[in-house]
């Protein structure tokens, strides 16, 4: 991806600011399978973003007609195949193919949104993606993120470790694996089933994304109880995969039109997110009486301790091309909490200290 265009929509700048380039050819369409149902906030407003981009990049000449993935429909396997032309969804979806694509949506205890971005911008991170997606058959770009995330809900306070030894939370994925480690038992819901599932003794928790789409979902409603920081998750990063073949095709003008739609999407999503989760968060707790508690310490490092073992395992165990992107994923994070410590994590615990308005 150009650096140029990804550095200036995630950093806020507008479609209008980003040059179009002349296109070489006539018009064309292309076909967007979306993972998301239509109308889910968020995300399926990211594959709208980037249609819309798309579109007004290139004056109308290139369009993109978005269609929802029916029930037991891959978009991975559409776009892979050539049924269809790219999809929007995250990539930890796909990580049935091979885990390590959890990397490129978020691991726990990962990195934040941004230094998931730099990452990939400037950390080897989008070199190594392509070499990824491009054994399937694919080429990648980042379009949207959720931000900072939530830890969960759960029927009663969470006071050791032992509220999570024996109990049935909602978790997919490596998360999945990591709750495990700790003694709980994880299981995996329809989302539209949540509410009720909590409500009804038949989870005792549920680890999903953030205010926003937890409130749209009711389950304040079932408990009061929602813990933070997301173990599991800290952000989730969206994507737009394009089938290899047709990406190779293309002239260097509408690639660079796919990428700046896509970067100014993915800036205006996690823009979104940031600011409907705070309004949603302020909501929970003085208009429904929700608790928002800190997990312990204790039960942060033992959730830790076991994120880190199910990530060096899953380096173990993969091939050489899973173990490099651990490798560069762990590196630099080390680096971003060395400069968080000093920047913006250590301006924000003076901020609690000084907040005056």
């Amino acid at each position: 991806m150009k650096r140029r265009s990804f550095i200036g929509a995630a950093t806020g700048i507008a479609a209008g600011a980003l040059a179009a380039p002349a296109l070489a050819a006539g018009s064309r369409r292309f076909r967007l399978m979306s993972k998301w149902a239509d109308g889910t906030p968020g995300f399926s407003d990211a594959a709208l973003r980037f249609q819309a981009q798309v579109a007004a990049l290139s004056d109308g000449k290139l369009t993109v007609e978005i269609k929802a993935a029916g029930a037991g429909v891959s978009p991975f396997d559409a776009v892979q195949s050539g049924a269809a032309d790219m999809y929007h969804g995250m990539e930890s979806a796909w990580r049935g193919k091979l885990p390590i694509f959890d990397a490129f949506t978020g691991l726990p205890f990962g990195m934040t949104a941004g230094e998931h971005d730099a990452w990939l911008a400037e950390g080897g991170g989008q070199k190594l993606w392509d070499e990824l997606s491009g054994a399937f058959g694919l080429k990648c770009l980042i379009c949207g993120n959720t931000g900072g995330q939530m830890g969960g809900w759960f029927r009663a306070e969470i006071a050791s470790l032992d509220g999570f030894r024996g109990r049935k939370i909602h978790a997919d994925g490596i998360a999945a694996d990591v709750l495990k480690r700790v003694g709980a038992v994880p299981v995996s819901l329809p989302a539209g089933s949540f509410k009720d599932a909590l409500g009804s003794l038949a989870v005792d928790g549920i680890a999903w994304i953030g205010p926003w789409h937890d409130m749209a979902l009711g389950l304040h409603a079932a408990t009061k109880f929602y813990y933070y920081p997301a173990f599991h998750s800290p952000s989730a990063a969206l994507s737009l995969g394009i089938n290899r073949k047709l990406w190779n095709g293309l002239g260097a003008d509408v690639r660079a039109i796919i990428e700046a739609a896509a970067a100014v999407a993915h800036g205006a999503t996690k823009a979104e997110f940031d600011a409907k989760n705070a309004e949603a968060l302020q909501h929970l707790r003085f208009r429904e009486g929700v608790k928002a508690l800190k997990l312990p310490d204790d039960v942060l490092e033992a959730l830790g301790a076991a994120s880190g073992q199910t990530v060096r395992e899953m380096a173990s165990s993969g091939d050489k091309l899973t173990k490099t992107i651990i490798d560069s994923y762990i590196g630099y994070r080390g680096k971003a909490i060395a400069w968080s410590r000093v920047s913006e994590q250590a301006f924000r615990n003076a901020r609690l200290l000084a907040f005056e308005y």
